[in-house]
């Protein structure tokens, strides 16, 4: 049961990191572009 708990919370602490992952993807936007 536990372990569903901590699950729940990855899920939540995911959330907030979908933004954050939008940097990545424009640095690797610019790798093309700076080529």
């Amino acid at each position: 049961m536990p372990l569903e708990g901590k699950e729940q919370r990855i899920r939540e602490k995911k959330q907030p990191e979908e933004p954050e992952n939008t940097a990545p993807v424009l640095y690797i936007s610019h790798i093309p572009h700076a080529s």
